[in-house]
């Protein structure tokens, strides 16, 4: 995992390392063991900044250590230096190496915590951390921001008429069809079991639109694949919308969303919204 200390704090660690090297190779005698030293801020930059910080601070000690020992009055030419910098370019390439290879892990681990296994959407528990993420980012700018809730109708008779892993087969189509209908710049989301969430950062009233956009692209790809209307999924989806100025909060969105969801499910109209600006939905 790279270090996660404020910037100031790795310029300051890795300057007074650096310092501290130079410091050394004037007050101690045995040059070898002095040039040594400059493996500390080596070892700090491949982990600050991965396999090109680790080479590029090798070629600065380097330079350094050259430098110390001219100015010390000592022979550039000795034999000990070149082996000293072959031995900073060793450490800088597999301490940033190394450091490359934690990073790929650590964020792969990271997106593994935060995706749904089954669709390959990120997870219920993703969906609250970047929605009170965008809530935040909404108010502190007067910006709107819009919540879609899907739900499959009749998921369980499906699932009991032709079996779970089919059932599995609709989440993950219906996981595609969402990611490849909203827009770039929204975040679908599986909230969980057959409901699926998408937040749409920076959009008020026009979440409608792409809300049953999206419905009528799952409707058309599963009238097409199943003749029977009666075990045919159906996906029901309630909007809420901000617009800039009205109340706002994560639970709000999310209550509404809800609501709307379940008038669409109860009318069979498949796309109701509501706007935090009015009266609660009953």
């Amino acid at each position: 995992m790279r270090d996660m200390r404020p910037s100031w704090e790795r310029v300051f660690l890795f300057a007074l390392s650096i310092i501290f090297a130079i410091v050394l190779c004037f007050s101690i005698p045995q040059k070898i063991l002095a040039l040594t030293f400059f493996i500390i801020p080596i070892i700090l930059a491949a982990s600050y900044y991965g396999l090109a910080g680790g080479l590029g601070c090798a070629a600065l000690c380097s330079g350094l250590a050259a430098a110390v020992m001219w100015m010390a009055g000592e022979e550039i030419g000795e034999g000990f230096l070149l082996p000293q910098i072959i031995l900073f370019f060793l450490v800088g390439g597999f301490a940033g190496f190394m450091q490359r290879e934690q990073d790929r892990v650590h964020q792969a681990l990271h997106l593994s915590s935060i995706t749904d296994e089954l669709t390959g959407l990120y997870n219920y528990q993703h969906f609250r951390t970047r929605l009170d993420e965008e809530v935040r980012r909404a108010k502190r700018y007067g910006h709107p921001l819009a919540l879609i809730m899907c739900d499959i109708d009749r998921f369980k008779k499906f699932n009991d008429t032709f079996g779970h892993s089919n059932g599995n087969f609709i989440l993950n189509k219906i996981a595609c069809l969402i990611r490849d209908a909203v827009r770039e710049s929204d975040i679908p989301f599986r909230y969980g079991g057959d409901e699926f969430a998408v937040i749409l950062p920076e959009t008020g009233g026009e979440a409608a639109g792409v809300a049953r956009r999206l419905e009528a692209v799952i409707a058309d790809d599963f009238s097409r694949q199943y003749a029977d209307e009666g075990v045919r999924p159906r996906m029901s989806v309630g909007v809420a919308f901000r617009n800039a100025d009205a109340p706002l909060s994560g639970s709000l969105l999310i209550s509404f969303a809800d609501q709307a969801l379940y008038k669409a499910k109860r009318s069979g109209s498949r796309v109701e919204s509501f706007s935090l600006g009015e009266t609660a939905p009953s």
